[in-house]
């Protein structure tokens, strides 16, 4: 066994070494002694176990080092797959392409008309009265709002094709690309859902829905709508190319946190809710001919026979215990709303960095405080009542304008509005719980 020599490999012949002897305890392993024997039978049990343990580190010490090392991982670079490249390409198109609709739409075009020559513009009425000059409140609020958000999602568009641009050249991040993508979308859909609630509401005394003097959505309406579509399409697709890229299947790590981007998504969608929410009707009460609508802002009389609206403010109940109990309800709205916009963000941010999921649980739980004070004040006012000494309507809710009255809306039923609030708040529940457990 000595006397035979191994042949150099082909490596020790391109990098040779210095010569190693052998130990004379080397030489000598090949039969173990008598005090090595037993000891080595009292270790052979524990082997197993000692090889599993071994095993299980050096997997996960490969798997950390795959995460840090594999290329194609890291949000602020583009991987080489063609696929990929292709998205971010559609992507990039498809938002400048709702930044020049949205810009379009933002001009004095046609939103709606009449057939006859007579259209309305987001910015001026069928005789060309501006909308900031325009006497109903409630539809000069419309308008102006339409125009905020026209605008919003026009300058939200342009950043989208920016930040997907940079992305695509390998110097953006895809956090950054997905929250203005979000953001443009729910902006893009609440400009939409406006024209369209004016299009079928009667919101000022005396005048018809459009849809009534047959009226056409127009030019305006149309670009808004394929904006909101192409942004939809680009994010979801965004998502998908995503979830697809920044994974590590074969050793099951993501470099983003699924469970996080859920909760982003959850978190989204809740917001829109419960900002929609509170600008519907909380409860409301059928009569013969009309139906009385209560809102956190005014009172509604939908005439059924004619068609017609009238809108009164809650001053007319001459009930300030009531009128204060229903703007304090939509104060706690507010605020939840505006926290959970902060815990939007910072999902968001939780998607890459676990610390920040924190962060969004704690401005999540704000939020579900405040949105559960919200909807707690608005189920009392609907079963308490105000101003029992004041003087009793002919009918139930009905505010006489005149002096105090006593304000109670027994037998009223609990509508869309507080439906969505309570929605929202405990989808908001079952939203933090799942953050902090798989976020």
């Amino acid at each position: 066994m000595s006397d035979k020599k191994d042949y150099p490999t082909e490596d020790e012949k391109a990098y040779p070494t210095e010569d190693k002897k052998e130990s004379p305890a080397e030489e000598k392993n090949e039969y173990p002694t008598e005090e090595q024997q037993p000891q080595r039978e009292n270790h052979e049990p524990h082997d197993e176990d000692g090889e599993e343990e071994a095993s299980v580190c050096s997997s996960a010490a490969q798997d950390r080092k795959d995460l840090e090392e594999c290329p194609g991982v890291d949000l602020r670079a583009v991987p080489e797959e063609h696929s990929g490249k292709v998205v971010l390409i559609f992507y990039v198109i498809f938002a400048f392409i709702s930044f020049v609709f949205m810009l379009t739409a933002s001009c004095p075009i046609p939103w709606l008309n009449d057939g006859k020559g007579r259209k309305w513009t987001v910015w001026k009425d069928v005789s060309g009265t501006k909308w900031k000059d325009y006497p109903c409140d409630h539809k000069r609020a419309m308008f102006q709002g339409m125009e905020a958000f026209a605008i919003s999602g026009c300058v939200l568009s342009l950043i989208c094709f920016i930040v997907g641009l940079l992305q695509l050249l390998g110097m953006g991040h895809m956090g950054v690309t997905l929250l203005f993508s979000f953001i443009d979308v729910m902006v893009l859909l609440t400009d939409w859902s406006l024209l369209v609630n004016q299009y079928h509401k009667y919101s000022c005394p005396g005048e018809e829905a459009y849809v009534a003097r047959i009226n056409r959505l127009n030019a305006g309406f149309a670009l808004v709508f394929c904006s909101f579509g192409l942004m939809f399409i680009g994010t979801v697709a965004l998502m998908y190319w995503m979830n697809e890229t920044f994974s590590m299947s074969e050793i099951h790590h993501d470099k983003y946190r699924s469970g996080a981007l859920l909760s982003t998504l959850v978190t989204g969608a809740v917001l829109t809710i419960a900002t929609v929410g509170t600008a519907q009707t909380m409860f409301e009460q059928y009569y013969a001919n009309y139906t009385l609508k209560v809102t956190f802002w005014h009172v509604e009389f939908y005439q059924r026979t004619t068609g017609l609206s009238e809108y009164w403010g809650l001053d007319a109940y001459h009930c300030s215990k009531f009128k204060n109990q229903m703007h304090a309800g939509a104060a706690f709205s507010i605020i939840s709303d505006a926290f959970l916009f902060i815990t939007l963000l910072c999902s968001v941010a939780a998607v890459f960095n676990r610390c920040c999921k924190w962060l969004a649980i704690g401005f999540g739980i704000a939020s579900w405080v405040f949105l559960l004070i919200c909807w707690a004040i608005v189920v009392g006012a609907r079963y308490k009542t105000f101003c029992s000494s004041g003087v009793a309507p002919p009918l139930v809710g009905v505010p006489l304008n005149t002096v105090e009255q006593r304000v109670s809306f027994e037998g009223f039923v609990i509508t869309e509005g507080l439906g969505m609030i309570i929605s929202a708040w405990c989808a908001m529940t079952l939203n933090i719980i799942y953050l902090g457990v798989r976020g």
